[in-house]
């Protein structure tokens, strides 16, 4: 029969039951939900799920640190690498031009510095803070007096 006649509908036996247990779940659920004890649990559960998620946050936040300086450490290796090669073949070109004679990076302030190469190079240092660690370290151009080709040392 179809619930259209709930009234005249008979329940079974087994519909019965199944609405019993549904009737006693639901009381127990209520129950539970106003329970101090099992609040208490709950909360409990929640805080130890907090201080877990605190301590893997700063586990992480270490080792992100740690991964950090040692790249950085990497980084700045390379780029000193990459820095000594440039300087090395920038100071044969000023010996070359110089004569043989190469000028002292620490000496030299912002001004140029005579060469007795061909007359279309000039070799420029400035004492200027760098950009990102602040120190003053010089920083040799050589420059074609027509604005051309640069070879910097930075």
């Amino acid at each position: 029969m179809s619930e259209e006649h709930g009234s005249r509908h008979t329940i079974s036996l087994k519909e019965r039951a199944r609405l019993a247990r549904r009737a006693a779940y639901q009381r127990a659920k209520e129950a539970r939900a106003k329970d101090p004890r099992v609040l208490a649990l709950k909360e409990a559960a929640k805080k130890k799920r907090k201080e877990i998620y605190q301590e893997l946050k700063a586990k992480r936040k270490a080792e992100r640190k740690v991964e950090k300086k040692e790249d950085e450490k990497r980084r700045t290796e390379a780029r000193d690498e990459t820095r000594k090669a440039n300087f090395g073949e920038l100071m044969k070109l000023v010996k070359k031009g110089a004569g043989g004679a190469a000028h002292e990076p620490e000496e030299t302030s912002a001004r140029e510095i005579p060469t007795a190469g061909p007359p279309e190079l000039r070799l420029v240092a400035s004492n200027t803070p760098r950009k990102r660690s602040g120190e003053k370290r010089p920083a040799l151009r050589l420059v074609e007096k027509d604005g051309g080709t640069e070879a910097t040392e930075e």
